[in-house]
């Protein structure tokens, strides 16, 4: 081995060995300190928090290290719930699965829209519409199992909901169940008698409930009425009631041929 090999593999065990010592000295890059969601405050976070605000002559009123995770779970908070407002089935999403499906059925039944249409007894439009509700449908059938998860994943901590967080999520329910059981009388009323009107003020309710929620919410863990963890479930299961909501409306719009006029 040359003088420059044994140069260069020197000066890399030299480099691995203070890698190595540095992160004996101070396991900062795995220890978590908090929790938010599926979100982990690291100390290395909290450190370069605290070294920021040294910088920057920013003054803590008690002890950095308690009051910056504190901060830094309120902005993962705020995070989190943007990103729940933010995942939703786009509309082009539901005209691809609907074509799909459309193209799909075509080819069972001979490789036309027109034997498509005989065998139905129905116009393609009429199909495609019947096909929306199918995949709305489905959603609904989703946001239940994604409820379900939620409450379990809640239920195997050892912390569990306030009373008027289970007030609200009850309260919540009950505009949800509203909404299905309007939903059905719609589907199921072959004389068109159902007001059509009444599922779209329940949504309505259910939005502006759920936004009454999400602003108490930030107020509540704020004031320490209850974790910053507890809060995300709250929110996690109030947020797919809203979006349940969304996709009944969706069935609704569908079946009736009526769409909700926003404001």
């Amino acid at each position: 081995m040359n003088k420059l090999m044994c140069t260069k593999v020197y000066a890399l065990l030299l480099m691995l060995f203070a890698a190595v010592s540095v992160y004996g000295q101070d396991n900062v890059i795995d220890e978590v300190v908090w929790v938010v969601g599926d979100e982990a405050i690291l100390k290395s976070d909290v450190e370069s928090e605290r070294l920021n605000a040294q910088y920057e002559g920013r003054k803590f009123d008690g002890d950095p290290y308690c009051i910056i995770p504190e901060q830094l779970a309120v902005q993962k908070l705020f995070l989190h719930q943007a990103a729940i407002d933010s995942i939703e089935v786009s509309e082009q999403e539901v005209i691809g699965q609907v074509e799909r499906r459309t193209n799909w059925l075509i080819e069972q039944v001979g490789g036309s829209k027109e034997k498509l249409e005989e065998y139905y007894n129905k116009t393609s439009t009429q199909i495609r519409e019947m096909l929306r509700e199918v995949t709305e449908i489905e959603s609904i059938g989703d946001s239940c199992y994604n409820l379900a998860r939620t409450i379990n994943r809640k239920r195997r901590g050892s912390i569990d909901f306030t009373e008027k967080q289970y007030e609200h999520i009850h309260q919540m329910f009950g505009l949800t169940d509203s909404a299905l059981t309007q939903m059905i009388a719609l589907v199921e009323d072959v004389h068109h008698t159902v007001d059509v009107n009444k599922s779209f003020n329940i949504e309505n309710e259910i939005n502006n409930y759920r936004s009454q929620l999400k602003n108490q919410n930030i107020i509540d863990v704020n004031n320490k009425e209850y974790s910053y963890q507890m809060g995300i479930h709250y929110m996690d299961i109030i947020g797919e009631c809203e979006k349940l909501g969304d996709y009944v409306v969706n069935v609704v719009e569908a079946h009736s041929d009526v769409k909700e006029k926003k404001a």
